[in-house]
């Protein structure tokens, strides 16, 4: 399968966090847009596509829309809603989970000794993540677009 684009390096990618780590805003705001391969138990498939707006505040994720509107609670087993896992999820999207998230797959792939295809982008200046993309045979799973603006 041909691949267009160069693979994620590991001196790259900590090159592009590194760059984060030193010049990150306190305060900024994040479009998402993710799409994610799926198959179904009858054979079929396709793509689901979600718009995520993240806003951050002092370092804090304090705004998070899910397709334009809150995402439904997180229930507990006895049905309480469980805001600790809510919480968690939600800053998985802010630039430093997303960093995380690539790193989390980064491990996973060499653990597992999965034969993956990673491609990720970085802002130039402040080093955040604007693409990233990973193929597993062939398929992507995930597949994100990172817009951000810095707020004053």
């Amino acid at each position: 399968a041909y691949n267009a684009g160069q693979p994620l390096t590991d001196d790259e990618f900590r090159a592009a966090r590194q760059r984060w780590g030193a010049n990150r805003p306190a305060d900024y705001d994040l479009k998402i847009t993710r799409a994610a391969s799926y198959a179904s138990s009858d054979g079929t498939g396709g793509t689901t596509v979600d718009k995520i707006d993240v806003s951050v505040r002092g370092g804090k994720v304090t705004g998070f829309l899910l397709n334009g509107r809150e995402p439904e609670p997180l229930l507990t087993l006895d049905g309480r809603r469980n805001i600790d896992e809510e919480r968690r999820q939600r800053e998985s999207y802010d630039i430093d989970g997303l960093f995380a998230a690539i790193e989390e797959f980064i491990e996973m792939d060499r653990r597992e000794n999965r034969r993956t295809f990673m491609r990720a982008r970085f802002d130039k200046k402040d080093g955040h993540v604007t693409m990233f993309t990973r193929q597993v045979k062939g398929k992507r799973v995930p597949h994100v677009q990172v817009e951000m603006k810095k707020v004053n």
